[in-house]
């Protein structure tokens, strides 16, 4: 479903099947011209789909990444990158040395 909300008042504004630039494109297409020239900003997931459709119905729009999205994003870089070192850990046995982390100074 892609579903769009005032993210100001909060109200959910519009629902609709599909995750597609087409889809959200219905919504877009529908604005009227001034409501679309005074979007500044669209907060999104990071779906490519979405990011050309807002491209394409409001060029001027600044794209915001969500939050939530940009902090599962980076929770599952972290878990792949741990899975990756414990693999290597176990494979090399003799070898071994404590998992720090290295973004941590001293």
């Amino acid at each position: 479903m892609t579903l769009v909300y005032d993210l100001v008042s909060g109200v959910l504004l519009w629902v609709h099947a599909g995750r597609t630039a087409d889809t959200l494109a219905l919504f877009l297409q529908a604005l009227p011209a001034e409501t679309a020239q005074g979007i500044e900003a669209v907060a999104m997931d990071r779906g490519p789909a979405y990011q050309k459709a807002v491209r394409e119905y409001l060029p001027r729009a600044a794209i915001i990444f969500d939050r939530f999205h940009v902090i599962q994003n980076h929770s599952k870089v972290i878990r792949n990158q741990r899975r990756i070192e414990f693999r290597r850990a176990a494979r090399d046995k003799d070898q071994r040395e404590p998992i720090r982390d290295r973004s941590i100074c001293c």
